[in-house]
């Protein structure tokens, strides 16, 4: 888990510290900044500047595993908020001096780009660090650090009060009830990318579309992590503090207003996700939630039992499965298509669900081939036939999705059209 937050940290901050230099180095509009000359310059403060790489592995390694989302949050969140300072507010850089400046002052200047100054993030991350470590020799390291990007001359004073300032601020909204949540959506994002690689692209996906929305787009984010958290729960991928179709139906309680969600997590998600789909007043909303998690219990009791399914019933399984599902993505993408308007893309995600987890379901002892064929021992037979199936499949969805074109939504399921296609091609060849 700290290897996960961390790692999440690293790249965000590559991504939004190194874009918002790359921006601004595309035009030369600067605020005019003069550095106050009384500052003397002592490059030898250059590996206290460093240190601050240490100080976070300390704090990602010692801060207790349930804050741990929160502080990974608050560095997150200030990183973001400082983006667009640094893109449309950029102060004058700060001329380098030109006397013998050592190995370390080279390392630190160059790390430090030209173009972030305002806020030091260097500052808000040392602040925030010792914000969560709570140990007065932290506060004393962290002061030290804010001292060198002054002696070092990398930093403006006014750099260093914005970054105290963000600091406080990103600490004071992660503790907030939405921050809460947020944390949440977090830490299962990074759970379920540690899973598989399709499940950090999802997260991406839905973190770059909340960017234009972001409280707009909460019901897709919840509504993503409380269903895959129950999911794995009950497909035995996530370890349960007793059954998972006990759990499973706990949940479905609360969501109803019947009862209490079966841990804190649940609980946040779960009472975001109720206020999230009560906004949407004349959707069905929560009924499609409460249909997908009594699909998720069929599997389960599936893997109890042993037990097999005809063709026709798997089918019906697949389609309302992915139906309900296709419903509630729609929904929280603010399109007025539905599931019924394109059952053949429906037909096509079903089959590559399927095709793409068979051998992890089979671990699971989760079978999804007709009864006939898995006793016959024809599954391969079974498998070609939904190939070509599939094939026919793609081509009507396809024409779906063209009588959609310019509707909201559309393009989103184009993506996905284009996925399965791929992953059909990839298996044509393999001889699939």
């Amino acid at each position: 888990m700290r290897v996960r937050e961390f790692g999440l940290f690293l790249l965000s901050f590559v991504i939004f510290y190194g874009s918002a230099d790359f921006l601004t180095g595309l035009h030369e509009w600067r605020i005019p900044m003069p550095f106050p000359a009384g500052i003397p310059f002592w490059p030898r403060w250059a590996l206290v500047y460093l240190s601050l790489d240490l100080m976070l592995i300390g704090a990602f390694w010692k801060i207790p595993k349930p804050r741990l989302s929160e502080f990974t949050m608050t560095l997150l969140l200030a990183t973001v908020v400082a983006w667009p300072f640094f893109v449309f507010l950029p102060l004058a850089e700060i001329p380098v001096r030109s006397e013998p400046q050592g190995a370390f002052f080279a390392i630190a200047d160059l790390f430090n780009l030209d173009n972030n100054l305002f806020p030091s993030l260097h500052v808000t991350y040392a602040v925030i660090a010792a914000l969560y470590l709570r140990r007065p020799w932290v506060w004393l390291w962290s002061a030290a650090i804010m001292l060198s990007t002054l002696l070092l001359h990398q930093h403006h004073p006014i750099d260093i009060a914005g970054g105290v300032v963000l600091a406080v601020f990103a600490q004071r909204a992660v503790k907030t009830r939405t921050g809460q949540i947020e944390s949440a959506v977090l830490q299962e994002t990074v759970r379920c990318a540690t899973r598989h690689p399709r499940y950090a692209l999802i997260g991406f996906a839905l973190f770059v579309s909340s960017l234009f929305g972001w409280k707009r787009r909460r019901l897709a984010r919840v509504g993503f992590c409380f269903l895959q958290r129950l999911d794995d729960m009950l497909d035995g991928q996530l370890a349960a503090a007793g059954e998972p179709l006990d759990i499973a139906a706990q949940c479905q309680e609360a969501l109803r207003g019947e009862g209490e969600f079966p841990d804190p997590t649940f609980e946040l998600l779960g009472v975001s996700l109720k206020r999230e789909l009560a906004m949407r007043l004349d959707d069905p909303g929560m009924d499609w939630v409460q249909a997908i998690i009594e699909e998720m219990k069929i599997d389960r009791l599936r893997v109890l039992r042993s037990a097999l399914m005809s063709e026709e019933e798997l089918q019906t399984h697949l389609d309302r499965t992915f139906a309900f599902s296709l419903d509630l993505m729609l929904l929280a993408a603010d399109s007025p298509i539905r599931s019924d308007q394109v059952p053949h893309l429906v037909r096509v995600l079903g089959w590559c669900s399927v095709v793409r987890d068979w051998e992890e379901d089979l671990e699971l002892g989760l079978v999804n081939v007709p009864k006939d064929h898995w006793r016959n021992g024809t599954q391969s037979i079974w498998l070609r036939a939904e190939h070509e199936k599939v094939g026919r499949n793609l081509e009507e969805s396809a024409r779906e999705l063209e009588a959609l074109r310019g509707v909201a939504g559309q393009r989103l399921l184009k993506i996905f059209w284009r996925s399965v296609r791929r992953y059909a091609v990839r298996g044509e060849k393999g001889g699939v």
